[in-house]
């Protein structure tokens, strides 16, 4: 006898599940903000990752695992139909792999913000050193180094 099980699993951000399930070759036939349905087919219909406390839940029929390549419900035309643990072993690898990309091109993104941040910060302060300098009857001539700006200011008494 069958029963619907909930496999508990480690994932919790679903775009990089959604890369993960695919790049083990099953499709995403169908994702919601809470549900991403698989093509895994299984006695109980298409095998679905619920998001349940924080966490991904896989849901799949108890039989799909003890019958290995003979499963009868195979009806998503795999070549070759894995066991679930097999399977979601596939896609944990898959997926740490996304999630460690995924965070590597946040903290890019978060870098370049950052120098674009402080660089803007330096440009308004050296604009507002340079006015105030023109303003008080200074010349200012300026000049950048090694990353590093140089302002020289000089004023003629007469």
């Amino acid at each position: 006898m069958s029963s619907v099980v909930k496999t508990n699993t480690m994932f919790v951000d679903s775009e990089c599940l959604i890369d993960a399930i695919k790049s083990t070759g099953i499709l995403v036939t169908e994702q919601s903000e809470n549900r991403i349905v698989t093509s895994r087919v299984d006695y109980y219909g298409a095998e679905t990752f619920v998001f349940e406390n924080g966490r991904f839940v896989f849901m799949h029929d108890s039989t799909a695992n003890r019958m290995g390549n003979r499963y009868p419900w195979n009806r998503s035309n795999l070549k070759e139909w894995k066991d679930v643990g097999v399977w979601l072993k596939d896609v944990g690898i898959a997926y740490d792999k996304a999630y460690k990309a995924k965070l590597e091109r946040l903290a890019e993104e978060e870098r370049c913000r950052e120098e674009e941040r402080l660089r803007k910060l330096v440009e308004s302060r050296t604009n507002e050193i340079v006015a105030k300098a023109e303003e008080e009857g200074y010349y200012v001539k300026k000049s950048e180094r090694d990353g590093k700006i140089k302002l020289v200011l000089v004023r003629s008494v007469y």
